[in-house]
């Protein structure tokens, strides 16, 4: 590895605990055994580690400090730490929770591999019986303080070395976490009582709540101490909303009725005056809920008809107005009426205050705020009475101006089932472009049953252009940025469908999207391939970027006119799947191009003319070869390098006749290729040497059926091996070596 010229104070070692295993094509967790000391030596094995122009006076004897552990796999798992900021006592530091622990547990525990001990050992497992499990918790970090530097770098850090909006902002969390911690203490004295009022049911209707009457997130609410009698509280309660006659109104409970809506069901009984707000709720309450949840009170406006009436004698109901006309919903009062007063007296009266005929307006009651359907509704009959309609304390009255058919077919939503429904579906989603994610986009109403083709509209009609252009692409709740694969035009999911998987809990949800120049259908029909064009010398020629129609074939792509611009390729061509300089596939002319991957970051589309010119050209007993290059020292191992080939070989083609062809085609100088030699490459064996005199495809595995473009192939897991030196340039990044799931012990130091 390198050598360090000047080692600094404080020496950061990362362990390679994560690789892509190519192999299997996913990442994977190195969990082997990496043994690192307590302290740590560089000046040791005559200054190994360091090169020859580092200061030979520096004493390089390292303490270790810290220990960054990741506990887990690639897929999920915990970070955690230790450290030991006195250069004695080990602390685990884990979230918020900090522990003393022995200097086993903060190093040898964090070796990885196999538990040494029985300490370790997964919960639950029988170890007694003296079996081994495998740790998924290993350091990842190593943090080292040189020896003599040590009380320098660990000492005290008075107030005036931190910087003063730091101060600031440290003395602020402190006082909350002191502020909070009182709370959580004193949290089991006081009780929360919320008082929603008729002007939060006349802001919240409509607004922010559509079924039932208020939002309780929006209304004022009191900490107050649970030994407080009622009435000092309702005192409180005149002072605090400026009104003194709030402490003689009526105060109604909130209460989920049996139909699970929220209403205010029953008044207060006068005799609770005298009793704690710790023994303070309606009927359907237990000592336990009251303990443990909030008081919800109305208090009851004066202005409301009737209020100065006797309870026995009337019922409240509350009054909603669906506009069809607007697409509103609003309340328009709260009414104490007597049992007897019939329906048709509550519709005269409201239609009078709406503006609307008598007969063309229609009462609803609303029934239940969980369901948004039918059963949710009940027609109201004007010829009955509030009793006889079992109309009681905190049922919702809700009138509708009624539409003849024609008038209704010019309306977006005639019906206040039909908007409850719109209200129950709307989803409120953010837009973002793409590839600008970091904007804030703009919002738009969509309704959660709707198709990728109403979603599509949109998003078209908000942001003014064609619908059948726009791409749109989901968010990754695990990445926190835009998926790597955009919704497809067939997508059959709904708008709910597809934020299910990703829109986190509470978080509003997100689309990207993107104004294509060409229709979305269009495109998708399309498939892009990125392909390099060689010659018969396996030299470059170009790489093309192509978009052709997935419907067609390979044979379309390599000989479209977008390929062969200037006669600069030979043909024909064979198309060619390659990694890591090895031909892992070789696509027949007539296959389709939707069978064949585009783009991947691990392998490439090589398109090179195959060098028909063997004994037998064109005749169908002739066989299609993989040809690669290997290093002159054989091994099972081999690793190829270099631009492997195609090729055809006759039936009776021996391997001097197949060397000489090599030669002409590549174009190497005799005296070079004198010391090149020809292997049978076997997947997973050590590679076989050919003789001169022998027929080479005797030697291969056995053929395969003859395929659409004319050639016999023989089998996919052999190859014809070049073994030369590599006079290439050297790859700059070398790929992982792939892992076989045993460990390999390493100790550093």
């Amino acid at each position: 590895g390198d050598l360090n010229e000047d080692p600094p104070p404080v020496l950061q070692l990362h362990l390679k605990r994560f690789e892509y295993d190519f192999d299997r094509d996913t990442r994977v967790k190195i969990n082997d055994r990496y043994e690192f000391p307590e302290t740590l030596d560089l000046d040791n094995g005559d200054r190994k580690y360091l090169s020859q122009s580092s200061d030979p006076s520096k004493c390089n004897l390292y303490k270790l400090h810290s220990v960054l552990v990741h506990s887990g796999g690639t897929h999920g798992g915990h970070y955690f730490a230790f450290s030991r900021p006195d250069g004695c006592q080990w602390l685990r530091f884990d979230d918020e929770k900090v522990t003393r622990v022995d200097s086993t547990a903060a190093i040898e525990e964090q070796f990885g591999a196999q538990p040494s001990s029985g300490r370790g050992m997964v919960p639950g497992f029988n170890n007694s019986l003296g079996a081994r499990v495998a740790r998924t918790s290993s350091a990842y970090m190593l943090v080292y303080v040189r020896e003599e530097e040590w009380d320098s770098i660990m000492c005290p850090v008075p107030d005036s070395d931190i910087a003063p909006h730091l101060h600031k902002r440290i003395q602020a969390e402190e006082e909350r976490m002191a502020k909070e911690r009182r709370e959580r203490d004193e949290a089991h004295h006081y009780r929360l009582v919320r008082v929603a009022t008729l002007q939060d049911m006349h802001a919240h209707v409509g607004d922010t709540v559509h079924y039932d009457l208020v939002d309780w997130t929006k209304v004022r609410e009191w900490k107050v101490r649970k030994e407080t009698l009622l009435s000092d509280f309702k005192l409180q309660l005149a002072r605090d909303v400026g009104h003194e006659e709030a402490g003689v109104r009526r105060l109604w409970f909130y209460d989920t009725l049996p139909n699970k809506s929220r209403r205010p069901s029953t008044p207060v009984p006068p005799d609770h005056d005298s009793r704690r707000l710790a023994d303070v709720g309606p009927l359907t309450s237990t000592p336990h809920t009251r303990r443990s949840t909030s008081l919800d009170l109305w208090l009851e406006d004066p202005s409301i008809p009737g209020a100065s009436a006797s309870l026995n004698e009337v019922k409240l109901v509350f009054l909603k107005h669906y506009n069809a006309r607007e697409g509103r919903l609003f309340l328009r009062s709260a009414r104490l009426l007597a049992p007897s007063t019939s329906i048709d007296l509550v519709a005269r009266s409201l239609a009078s205050k709406v503006g609307l005929p008598e007969d063309k307006i229609e009462l609803l009651e609303e029934v239940r705020s969980d369901l948004h359907t039918q059963s949710n509704w009940e027609v109201l009959d004007r010829s009955k009475e509030l009793a006889v309609m079992s109309l009681g304390h905190g049922d919702i009255i809700v009138s509708q101006e009624l539409f003849t058919e024609a008038e209704a077919a010019a309306i977006l939503r005639p019906t206040v089932l039909e908007y409850m429904d719109y209200v129950s579906l709307r989803r409120i989603v953010t837009l973002k472009p793409l590839p600008d994610t970091k904007s804030e986009g703009v919002k738009v109403d969509i309704l959660g049953n709707a198709n990728y083709e109403s979603i599509a509209a949109a998003v078209a009609e908000k942001l003014g252009c064609d619908w059948q252009k726009l791409r749109l692409t989901l968010h990754s709740t695990y990445a926190s940025r835009p998926r790597q694969d955009p919704v497809r035009w067939q997508d059959n999911r709904t708008l709910d469908g597809m934020l299910r998987s990703s829109t986190p809990p509470g978080e509003a949800p997100v689309l990207y999207y993107e104004v294509l120049k060409l229709p979305l259908l269009q495109v998708e029909n399309l498939r892009e391939f990125t392909v390099t064009f060689y010659d018969l010398q396996t030299k470059e020629v170009k790489t093309e970027r192509l978009e052709v129609e997935k419907s067609l074939t390979v044979r379309d792509l390599l000989t479209s006119p977008g390929v062969q611009r200037d006669g600069d390729l030979q043909l024909p061509l064979k198309l060619l799947e390659v990694r890591d300089s090895e031909i892992s596939k070789v696509f027949e002319d007539d296959t389709k191009l939707e069978d064949v991957t585009g783009r991947s970051d691990y392998w490439q589309l090589l398109a090179m003319p195959t060098g028909e010119d063997s004994e037998g050209d064109g005749d169908r007993d002739c066989s299609l070869l993989r040809v690669v290059h290997i290093p002159p020292d054989i091994t099972a191992n081999v690793k190829p390098f270099g631009v492997p080939f195609v090729m055809t070989v006759g039936p009776q083609e021996t391997a001097a006749q197949v060397r000489d062809r090599i030669q002409r085609r590549l174009a190497v100088p005799p005296a070079d290729f004198a010391t090149w030699q020809l292997y049978v490459m076997h997947q997973l064996r050590k590679p076989e040497e050919i003789a001169e005199t022998e027929i080479v495809v005797q030697r291969f595995s056995k053929r395969k059926s003859i395929d659409g473009d004319g050639y016999t192939r023989l089998a996919e897991q052999t190859c014809l091996g070049l073994a030369h030196a590599n006079k290439g340039p050297k790859p700059r990044v070398k790929r992982p070596a792939p892992r076989d799931g045993s460990d390999r012990p390493m100790k550093i130091g």
